[in-house]
């Protein structure tokens, strides 16, 4: 069964909107973390997201945070541009479980290791869905070693053309984050590489 698609680090509206012509599931921007190249501001994330819902109110669109206070959370709740909070810092499961009260939240999960990938199911219990990541907007892969045989909620690292496919078959997850492999430069998606990403997993 073939996985649904994220992509994220959208920054554009013009472009985001190029991206969800082509056919995702889920589209994401991530909003005020000045480490990432992709960083957008909250006003700036509800133009990108607000267009989509207004492209295609089935798309889910994610709000990327990074240990976020509960007032970020609440100001990002109250624009009711977001479907679901992708918390990616070092959140407690408790943090989790009350900002799932509100609002659908996916937990992040840098994996080095296999203690990393235990850690998973801590949040489980409070989360909508783990997502398993090779480091913030790092571009590298998760080893294959570490995640065959596992619950793979969300997949990303990495993953583009040339790197989806292996993962797709020998992982199964169940949603797939694409971001920094298909670009042109960071925060502005390359349509040519989405394609070649959909065409070898044999959805266009």
């Amino acid at each position: 069964m073939l996985p649904k698609v994220k992509v994220c680090g959208l920054t554009d509206v013009n472009n985001a909107l190029e991206v969800v012509r082509l056919g995702v599931s889920y589209a994401g921007c991530i909003v005020n973390y000045p480490a990432s190249p992709r960083s957008v501001s909250l006003n700036q994330a509800v133009k990108v997201l607000g267009a989509i819902k207004k492209y295609d109110a089935s798309i889910k669109t994610v709000a990327v945070m990074v240990d976020p206070s509960e007032d970020d959370v609440e100001q990002v709740i109250k624009t009711d541009v977001a479907d679901i909070i992708q918390l990616h810092g070092s959140e407690t499961p408790e943090f989790c479980a009350d900002v799932q009260k509100k609002i659908s939240v996916w937990k992040a999960l840098v994996v080095t290791s296999e203690k990393d990938i235990e850690s998973a199911d801590l949040y489980r219990p409070h989360v909508s869905a783990v997502l398993f990541d090779a480091g913030k907007g790092s571009g590298e892969l998760i080893p294959l070693a570490l995640l065959e045989g596992k619950q793979v909620d969300v997949l990303a690292g990495g993953l583009g053309s040339g790197t989806v496919f292996e993962r797709v078959e020998r992982v199964r997850p169940s949603i797939i984050d694409l971001n920094s492999k298909v670009e042109s430069k960071p925060g502005i998606k390359d349509m040519s590489k989405i394609k070649l990403v959909y065409k070898e997993l044999g959805i266009m």
